[in-house]
């Protein structure tokens, strides 16, 4: 579908900006919705972030937004901090929205999520194995 690659799982899984690790593309728009069991938590992992930071993350950003359409998360662009990198949504259902821009600048994003159940299994898709498996 062009929006880079995603493991789906029902308790964990792993997605991806287009291209990544290279260079995401200009202009991009892609969604996912990660939707696990009723009354679970979700956790989502960065591996990595680098979208190309700009004023009001206009030329790239990442937004996570709940089952209802409310914003948790974003819009996040440039490099986040360590306390990003590890978030907890009391939700058991988000849509992930990644935006690039007219600039192409940046690898662009590798997350993993994992419900509240399973919470070591985010931490457990190492980026070696994660690439490994999408280059076959």
């Amino acid at each position: 579908n062009g929006c880079g690659h995603a493991l789906l799982g029902t308790e964990s899984g792993t997605i991806a900006s287009p291209n990544y690790p290279g260079t995401y593309p200009s202009n991009s728009w892609c969604k996912w919705r990660l939707h696990v069991e009723e009354g679970r938590t979700l956790r989502l992992l960065f591996g990595d972030f680098d979208i190309e930071s700009s004023p009001g993350c206009r030329n790239g950003s990442i937004v996570i937004t709940g089952k209802s359409g409310e914003r948790r998360v974003g819009p996040v662009c440039g490099k986040i901090n360590a306390t990003m990198k590890n978030v907890t949504l009391e939700t058991n259902e988000v849509t992930i929205t990644f935006m690039s821009g007219p600039h192409r600048s940046g690898r662009g994003f590798l997350l993993s999520y994992a419900t509240d159940q399973h919470p070591g299994r985010a931490a457990e898709i190492p980026l070696i194995t994660w690439l490994h498996n999408i280059n076959r």
